[in-house]
């Protein structure tokens, strides 16, 4: 009998350990955002999503007024969710958004 509450017990405490080991997440965006540095310098940061591996890669875009999106980057971003775009008419309106890069896929 007392085997059978000791087996009881340490399942319990197994099977409660594996509950509370679970990871809470919230429903969270990039939350990009953009930092006017001056002199035509603009500081941009975005999240990494926990469910994304750190080596995530990223293209970033910036629309300036009614103009078509232009890729900031030659190659992925690999190094940070953060980069300085150096060449912006900051007297238009800027909207920056990123895209995640698998391979050579967006």
């Amino acid at each position: 009998m007392k085997s059978s509450i000791y087996k009881s017990i340490i399942m319990l405490c197994v099977l409660s350990f594996q509950v509370s080991a679970q990871r809470l997440m919230e429903n969270l965006n990039r939350g990009i955002v953009a930092i006017n540095q001056g002199g035509g310098k603009v500081f941009v940061s975005w999240r990494l999503l926990g469910t994304e591996p750190v080596d995530t890669k990223f293209n970033l875009y910036r629309n300036t007024g009614k103009a078509n999106p232009v890729k900031l980057n030659k190659e992925a971003l690999t190094k940070g969710t953060n980069f300085v775009d150096e060449k912006v008419d900051t007297t238009q309106v800027n909207t920056y958004f990123v895209k995640t890069v698998s391979g050579k896929t967006e």
